[in-house]
C-alpha cells in the first residue's frame, strides 16, 4: 500500500494488472525459493544427517549444479527452435491465405 501512495515507488502497481506479467513473476519467485530452499537444506542435510565433511558436501553439489546449467541451456536451444518452427508456419500459412485470396 506504501508504493500507491509515494511519489517514486519502487514498483508501479499497475504493472500487475497484467495477467501474464504477473505470473511470470510469480513463477520465478516460486522457482527461485524452491531452489534457494533446496540448496539451504541440503546444506544443512549432508554434514548433519550423512555425516559428510564440508569439502565432500560441497563436491556434492557440482554434479546437480552441472545439469541446472546445461538442462537450462538445453532448454533455451529448444524453445528458439519452436519460436522459430511457429514463426515460418504462421508466414507460410498467411502466404499461403493471400495467394487463395489474392491469385496472380
Amino acid at each position: 500500500m506504501i508504493e500507491a501512495r509515494g511519489r517514486h515507488p519502487l514498483l508501479r502497481l499497475r504493472l500487475l494488472a497484467d495477467r501474464n506479467r504477473t505470473g511470470a513473476n510469480l513463477a520465478m519467485l516460486g522457482t527461485g525459493a524452491a531452489l534457494f530452499g533446496m540448496f539451504f537444506f541440503l546444506t544443512l542435510f549432508l554434514p548433519v544427517v550423512w555425516g559428510y565433511s564440508v569439502m565432500k558436501a560441497g563436491l556434492a553439489y557440482l554434479p546437480m549444479t552441472a545439469a541446472i546449467g546445461v538442462t537450462s541451456g538445453a532448454v533455451a536451444a529448444v524453445i528458439m527452435l519452436v519460436a522459430l518452427i511457429i514463426t515460418v508456419a504462421t508466414i507460410r500459412i498467411r502466404r499461403a491465405d493471400l495467394a487463395r485470396v489474392n491469385p496472380i
